[in-house]
């Protein structure tokens, strides 16, 4: 009976560790807007340094001690004990955790770039707006379905050009050539979060909620 208690305890603590994440997720987002220190033609690893700076001096975040690191290797057992290569383990953009007595809670946030026409390159040539889009799905979603990002978590993309719905169009259209397994993309109304979606997609043993937060700078 204790035992089924303090699992509840512990099942609470992480639900509400979940949105506690995405408020922190989203006021970031918001004073990345508001000091405008950014520039649209960065690259993602730039942006998200950029964001990493506005999540670490959010008055909340340090308020419900809550630590955030990038670029964070995705070490498991074979890497610890069967001197498996830590160079090959997979890296997460952002993680955030935080202590719960003895538990800490983890949530893995993978960031993308998202734009809707063409770019041309410096080196010449043009960047595919739709190779984008389904880079958004194989390593993003997919890598989220198939455990090589843990859960809980969700995406972050910068919209850096366009139309943020003709995206999400684009990008639902290649979902739905991907078969069931990968859900469509759709506006989370159960958060207070205009820019949060989510999609519900299928593993092997049950059904998997994603959120994705689309980011338009």
């Amino acid at each position: 009976m204790i035992e089924n208690f303090n699992s509840s305890i512990l099942g609470d603590f992480q639900q509400s560790f979940e949105n506690l994440c995405l408020r922190i997720l989203h006021e970031g987002y918001e004073l990345m807007l508001a000091n405008q220190k950014y520039q649209t033609t960065w690259a993602e690893e730039s942006l998200t340094a950029h964001y990493y700076w506005c999540l670490k001096n959010l008055d909340s975040r340090r308020k419900q001690n809550i630590s955030i690191h990038c670029e964070v290797r995705q070490y498991d057992d074979p890497y610890f004990f069967e001197g498996f290569s830590a160079k090959s383990a997979s890296r997460i953009d952002l993680e955030l955790s935080k202590w719960y007595s003895e538990e800490e809670s983890t949530f893995q946030v993978e960031a993308k770039i998202l734009f809707q026409n063409d770019k041309p390159l410096p080196s010449g040539g043009k960047a595919k707006a739709i190779r984008g889009h389904e880079r958004y799905i194989k390593t993003g979603i997919e890598h989220f379905l198939s455990g090589h990002y843990p859960l809980p978590g969700c995406l972050v993309s910068y919209v850096v050009e366009g139309d943020k719905q003709q995206i999400l169009s684009s990008i639902n259209f290649f979902i739905r050539s991907k078969g069931p397994d990968v859900g469509e993309i759709q506006q989370e109304t159960t958060l207070p979060y205009p820019d949060l979606y989510f999609s519900i997609n299928r593993t092997a043993s049950s059904q998997m909620l994603l959120r994705h937060f689309m980011l338009r700078l």
